[in-house]
Order: structure tokens, then C-alpha cells, then sequence
């Protein structure tokens, strides 16, 4: 467990693009169009990245997908420490590419491995990774920041590649392998108890996959648009600017306690009342948002966006939960990134609300949106609760 904290610790800062785009906006004078697109591109390679990860967890030990994670991580930013601003496309190929592969092979080996380990708290146990995977842009986005200014981008960057592959490959030697025999739902005498292993072909034929795949892809818009816009609009309603940075330090804080708390009442609680839990956070804190808005509220839009961050907390480790506890566990890896694709259609919400806010000149209409992602989430509860 702590190996695999400290490996998601470590993962978790390619989603620090707010900071580490800085140099690229400064010295190259590429814009936040430009910019924005490869934080989308980034969510493909991830996506991606799951999915050979996946497999190649059915053919080889965990530690060996770790070590080419490590392989994939550290080309990814020593190419992007080595960019002149000549073309784009190469910070794309570097950062979006071999960053997003890497990171995204290492998720499900880690993640697959780790959680088998502890029988009746899996999900806790993938709360905890990805709280340290939540909270690695507030710890180690800062920290990179700070060296940005000390060293120098490209130093940070290549200091980047080589704690990110020193890091994998040393972690990985304490990542226990748990082979197909021991899995802890084939060893279950209650025939009840034993969860079909359910192929990912197999898998997205079903009807639940497909409510489950909406109902995420709704949720993590949400969270997408709050993360994108929380300090512009804290600053909109009147915050200053210390105090909106101060907000999505919180925020960030909210989004890592949210992982490991969805992941323990997953366990304690059961899946129905999580998710349910999940659509009362979407609605509270689309309807404080909206609120704080309209009325120029600080401690409203506070509220609100506290609120969004522990319900984008939540998703992670349920959606984990469901695809173990509903299709099985011996192709969980492969499984669990197939429904991760909803985060790249999720990652253009942002996008929408960017164009929106420039058209209007107000948050108005984006929260209005959010609230009708949260209507729409709240609907397909109704219809996905009889499969949880």
C-alpha cells in the first residue's frame, strides 16, 4: 500500500498542467487554445495507456508494466524539458504521448495489484491510492512550481523525468504479484459470493456498462469544469486573488479526501447509497454554485466549490468498486480503463464552458449547464439503481 501511494503520489502530476504550462505561455507565446488541447490530448494518452496497460498485465508480472511505465514517464518529460517552440505538435507527442502512456499503463498495474492485496476493503484501499494521486498536484505541483523558479523549466522537467522513473522502478520491487489462483473471489465457498469474470467485449454489451459509463461521464464533467475555471470564478463573485488561490488549494484537498472517504463508505455503506451520496453532492453543488453567482456570493461559491470537489472524489474510486464488483476481478485492469474513455468526452466540458463564459461574459450559463449534467446524472440513478 505505501509503495503504491507513493508510485500514484508521483503519477498524479502530469494532471498539474495549470502549472507546469507556465513556461510554455511565457516564453513560446503559445495560447491557452493551444495549451488546453494537449491537457485533452493527454486524457487519449491516458485512456490509451490504460488499455495496453491492461493487457499487458495478463501477460507479464506487475513489475515489469511498472518498469515500462517508467520507461515511457521519464522519455515523455525529458523530451518536453528539450522543446525549442519551434511546433506544438512535439510538446503533444512528448507530454500528451509519452507522459499519458506511461502514467496510464502505471494506473491500472498499480491500482489492479494493490487493491487484491486487502479482501473486504478493496475499494478502500483504491480510495487511498488515489487520494495520493488527487493530491499529488497540490504537493508536488507546488513543489515544481517553486523549482521553476529556482532552476529553470527545463531543469524541473528533466528532475521530473528522473524522480518519476527513479520512483516506479524502486517502488515496484515491494508491489506484490498476486496470481490468478489466489484471487480472493475465486477462493470464496459461497458460490453466491463468486463474482463472473466478465470480458471487456462482453462487457460493453450490457446495459448497466452503458448506465454506468453516461452516469460518469456526466459526474466527472462536473468536476472537469470546476477544476478549470474555480480560481476565475471565485475571483468573478469578489474573492481576491490570495483568497482564490487559497480555494482551490482547498478544492484540491477536497478532491484527495474524496477518493479515499468514497472509497471506505463504498466498502461500509454499500454501492447504492455511495452513488446516491454522489448524485446529492452533484445537485448541492451545482445549485450552491449557480447560487453564489447570482447573488455575488464568496461563502456560497466556497461552499459550492467544496462540494464539487469531494463529489469528483467520489467517482474514482466507485467507478473501481462497480467494474470489480459487477464484471469480476481477473480482467479488472482492462476493464477499468475501457470506462475511463467517458474522461476524454468528460474533458471537453471544460472546453464548452471556456467558449461560453467568452461568448457571455458570465459563469451563469456554465453552471446552469453543470446543473443539467447533475439533473441528467440524478435520472440515470433512478434506472442503474436496481444493478447496484
Amino acid at each position: 500500500m505505501a509503495a503504491g501511494i507513493v508510485i500514484f503520489l508521483f503519477a498524479g502530476i502530469i494532471y498539474g498542467w495549470s502549472i507546469l504550462k507556465r513556461p510554455f505561455l511565457e516564453e513560446f507565446g503559445w495560447d491557452q487554445g493551444v495549451l488546453g488541447l494537449n491537457f485533452t490530448l493527454l486524457f487519449c494518452g491516458w485512456v490509451a495507456g490504460g488499455m495496453i496497460g491492461g493487457v499487458l498485465l495478463k501477460h507479464m508480472s506487475p513489475r515489469k508494466v511498472i518498469w515500462i511505465a517508467a520507461i515511457l514517464t521519464f522519455t515523455g518529460f525529458f523530451m518536453t524539458s528539450r522543446l525549442s517552440g519551434d511546433s506544438v505538435v512535439m510538446l503533444y507527442i512528448a507530454y500528451a504521448g509519452f507522459c499519458g502512456v506511461g502514467i496510464g499503463v502505471v494506473y491500472p498495474a498499480v491500482l489492479a495489484t494493490v487493491s487484491r492485496c486487502f479482501e473486504g476493503a478493496s475499494t478502500t484501499a483504491s480510495g487511498l491510492l488515489m487520494m495520493s494521486y488527487g493530491l499529488s498536484t497540490l504537493i508536488l505541483g507546488t513543489l515544481a512550481n517553486m523549482l521553476m523558479d529556482s532552476i529553470g523549466w527545463r531543469s524541473t522537467f528533466v528532475l521530473l523525468a528522473i524522480a518519476e522513473a527513479v520512483v516506479f522502478v524502486a517502488c515496484s520491487f515491494f508491489i506484490k504479484e498476486i496470481k490468478p489462483s489466489e484471487d480472493y473471489t475465486s477462493l470464496s465457498s459461497d458460490p453466491a459470493d463468486i463474482i463472473p469474470d466478465i470480458e471487456p467485449q462482453d462487457m460493453i454489451r450490457k446495459g448497466v456498462f452503458w448506465k454506468l459509463f453516461f452516469f460518469g461521464l456526466l459526474v466527472v464533467a462536473i468536476g472537469m469544469v470546476i477544476f478549470s475555471f474555480a480560481r476565475d470564478v471565485s475571483i468573478a463573485v469578489g474573492s481576491t486573488e490570495s483568497g482564490a488561490v487559497l480555494i482551490v488549494g482547498f478544492l484540491a484537498v477536497c478532491n484527495g479526501l474524496g477518493r479515499a472517504v468514497g472509497g471506505f463508505l463504498f466498502d461500509r455503506i454499500g454501492r447504492r447509497r455511495t452513488v446516491l451520496l454522489t448524485v446529492a453532492l452533484a445537485l448541492a453543488s451545482t445549485i450552491v454554485s449557480l447560487a453564489s453567482v447570482l447573488t455575488m456570493s464568496v461563502p456560497l461559491n466556497t461552499t459550492g466549490l467544496l462540494l464539487a470537489g469531494m463529489m469528483y472524489g467520489f467517482m474514482p474510486p466507485i467507478s473501481v468498486g462497480n467494474i470489480r464488483s459487477l464484471f469480476g476481478v481477473r480482467n479488472f485492469a482492462i476493464n477499468f480503463s475501457v470506462i475511463n474513455i467517458l474522461m476524454i468526452f468528460s474533458s471537453f466540458s471544460s472546453t464548452i464552458g471556456g467558449f461560453m463564459i467568452a461568448s457571455t461574459g458570465s459563469f451563469t450559463g456554465v453552471f446552469v449547464m453543470m446543473l443539467c449534467f447533475a439533473l441528467g446524472a440524478a435520472g440515470i440513478y433512478t434506472s442503474l439503481k436496481k444493478h447496484l
